[in-house]
């Protein structure tokens, strides 16, 4: 409950605090999950550049909040 309640309070707070750092990173590590589940699934090439583009966008949040936290 405690994490849900600072998860809401660090929406309305100015840049990146840790918890919203952890429920973002928690969520991109299920949608690489459920997108290699998929891909295993279907063999569908579709969904190997979906897990590409999401990696890609994780880190860049992850990099862009390091350097908001650096300055």
């Amino acid at each position: 409950a405690s994490f849900l309640h600072g998860l809401w309070e660090s929406i309305f707070t100015p840049g990146p605090t840790p918890t919203l750092l952890v429920a973002t990173n928690v969520t991109f590590a299920a949608l690489q999950v459920i997108l290699a589940l998929l891909l295993l699934a279907t063999w569908s090439i579709h969904f190997m550049v979906l897990s590409v583009l999401c990696g890609g966008l994780w880190a860049a949040i992850n990099w862009f909040a390091r350097e908001l936290k650096e300055h």
